[in-house]
């Protein structure tokens, strides 16, 4: 795949990541998977008296559930007024048996029986109205009730002060809508406690609509100027501006959660945006014609290893696919020798002076590793592996494992420095480190936050430090980064000796007959990653060459003598981590919330 594409491919799926990350903060996840939640609306009548108006729509999902109610923290009467800061139920309507339960624990019901009644004695709260229904719901439900609301009123002389708890302990809230009809003129100030949510006036109407998920506060403050009637009053001081203090957090809280939301959003929208930039300047390579498939070897005084790390894939590293030719390639000029058996490969070592980085490491390796014959053996790896995992040695088999792992992803810069200009990379990579320590702050500082809602905050936060990083991590550095010379066409020309490998036809076509040359091709279609296609090509042929065999087995057995190390690696970790009616937010009068039992 081109690098052009595939960079648009990685823009593509960070512009989709993104959509996905805006769906995701507006969704509560939990939700797709909860038994009940519920669209609140509310009406309150400020006036002599203060009434309220709920209509709960409840959305069941669980045919065990056989009420659904609406209970308060705040005394709940019916047909009574009591000494004390209380709720009065005019009236309640709904499907099946609406119900009350009173303060006292007293039931009175619509319709039903005495059997009816007794059960929701039983199982329903004090200061609780709802419906029941014995053998459960089917689809959505609405509960209507009107209230007279007798709460603890403080006063300056001037100002009037009062605080409505609408829910805190309740079910997801997926819409709330409270209307407060002010036909008086009394409102001085609405103070809106919710997660989220949006606040408007029309005419005399002040709208708040949001959400709020489980046990989350739902509550309106007011300050009020000539409320009269039968309330319970307090004297108090002060009152608009202990008002205001009181909210000060909350409301700072709330315009820094907005902030954080657009800052995120922008990061994460914006990011693309700045890769195409930095690929325009840094990383678009000049314009070179190369056929598409190239049947000779472009340059053959390149190791396997350097093809592999430069010209395959990510241009700074090797993978383990340089490890297996270069052990051909060594075995091939007599530097090694590898020896096949039917449940082992062995490798001596015949010369160790190289001046090669990469095949010193690897002799250095092989050397570390053999017996006192001089031999290395992947069985006696395996074994080695097995002892280590017996006498539970976790730093020796880390450290065996980080020296095979030096070998298989392998970088030298000295190698790619003079071919390879890496600026726009490392800008990049700038960029996703300075952003991510705006997003880990945005983070850590909304995960604290007291009041404000902060899921959305979490989920772009989370989104969007994955989206960030993974271009300079997952996509070749050389993407960003431009080839120097004419050595991008030395790289278009590697890839096209890939195609070629790749295509059994067009090898066939141009199939040679020098050994040589079949066994050259085995060692860099292996480099390229296409060596499994050269070995079908001999098969196809019936050419017989004693590499083909070697290089299957050494994958075999170095593969699964790698997982044995991985294994006992995660399982010695994974084993040893084993022992180790005030003022302000929350301070409203009633409380409560929706639910279903």
């Amino acid at each position: 795949m081109g690098e052009e594409r595939k960079l648009f491919l990685t823009i593509f799926g960070l512009f989709l990541g993104g959509i996905v990350a805006y769906v995701f903060s507006n969704t509560y996840v939990s939700l797709w998977f909860s038994d009940l939640y519920v669209d609140y609306r509310a009406y309150i009548d400020i006036g002599e008296d203060i009434y309220l108006k709920e209509d709960i729509t409840y959305f069941p999902d669980d045919p065990k559930l056989t009420m659904l109610y609406r209970n308060f923290n705040a005394p709940l009467t019916y047909e009574e007024e009591i000494d004390k800061p209380f709720i009065k139920v005019l009236e309640v309507n709904g499907p099946f048996v609406p119900y009350i339960k009173d303060w006292r624990g007293r039931v009175y019901i619509k319709g039903g029986n005495d059997e009816d009644k007794s059960v929701i004695r039983r199982r329903a709260q004090n200061n609780e109205v709802g419906i029941y229904s014995k053998k459960g719901f089917d689809g959505k439900q609405t509960l209507s009730s009107e209230f007279l609301l007798y709460p603890p009123v403080n006063d300056d002389g001037v100002y009037q002060h009062v605080n409505i708890k609408l829910a805190d302990k309740h079910v997801y809230y997926r819409s709330v809508n409270i209307t407060l009809r002010d036909e008086k003129g009394i409102i001085e100030a609405v103070y809106p406690h919710l997660p989220l949510y949006s606040l408007r006036m029309e005419g005399n109407r002040w709208i708040i609509e949001g959400r709020a998920p489980e046990n989350t506060i739902v509550e309106v403050e007011l300050v009020l100027k000539g409320l009269e009637g039968e309330h319970f009053y307090q004297p108090a001081t002060d009152i608009p501006l202990r008002v205001k203090n009181a909210n000060e957090k909350f409301l700072k809280e709330k315009h820094l959660r907005d902030s954080f939301r657009k800052i995120l959003l922008t990061i994460i929208f914006l990011f693309p945006v700045i890769l195409f930039i930095v690929y325009r300047i840094f990383g678009r390579e000049k314009t070179f014609s190369v056929p598409r498939f190239l049947s000779f070897i472009p340059n053959k005084d390149r190791k396997p290893w350097f093809v592999n790390m430069v010209f395959n894939g990510d241009a700074t590293e090797t993978d383990e696919s340089a490890y297996y030719s270069t052990l051909l390639d060594m075995e091939r000029r007599g530097i090694i020798e590898i020896v096949e058996e039917p449940d082992d490969v062995k490798i001596r070592v015949k010369e160790i002076s190289v001046e090669d980085p990469y095949e010193r490491k690897i002799l250095m390796f092989l050397t570390g590793n053999a017996s006192e014959e001089g031999i290395f053996s992947i069985k006696d790896m395996e074994k080695k592996v097995e002892e280590l995992l017996k006498y539970k040695d976790a730093k020796a088999l880390k450290q065996l494992k980080k020296s095979f792992d030096d070998i298989l992803k392998f970088s030298h810069r000295e190698s790619y420095k003079d071919l390879l200009s890496l600026k726009g990379f490392h800008i990049v990579r700038i960029c996703a480190f300075l952003l991510s320590l705006v997003i880990l702050g945005i983070f850590v500082y909304s995960y604290n936050f007291f009041y404000a809602y902060n899921y959305d905050i979490i989920v772009l936060s989370l989104i969007s430090l994955v989206l960030i990083n993974i271009p300079h991590v997952i996509l070749p550095k050389q993407i960003f980064g431009r080839w120097k010379g004419s050595y991008y066409k030395e790289r278009l020309e590697w890839e096209a000796f890939k195609n070629f490998l790749s295509d059994l036809a067009m090898m066939k076509k141009y199939a040679p007959e020098d050994m040589v040359i079949w066994k050259d091709w085995l060692i860099y279609g292996v480099a390229l990653g296409v060596g499994e296609k050269v070995e079908k090509a001999l098969e196809e042929l019936n050419i017989k060459i004693p590499e083909v065999k070697k290089a299957r087995l050494l994958y075999h057995r170095t593969s699964h003598y790698y997982r044995s190390l991985n294994r006992g690696v995660e399982s010695l970790t994974s084993a040893s981590s084993k022992g180790l009616g005030g003022f302000g937010v929350g301070g409203g009068f009633g409380g409560g919330g929706a639910g279903g039992r």
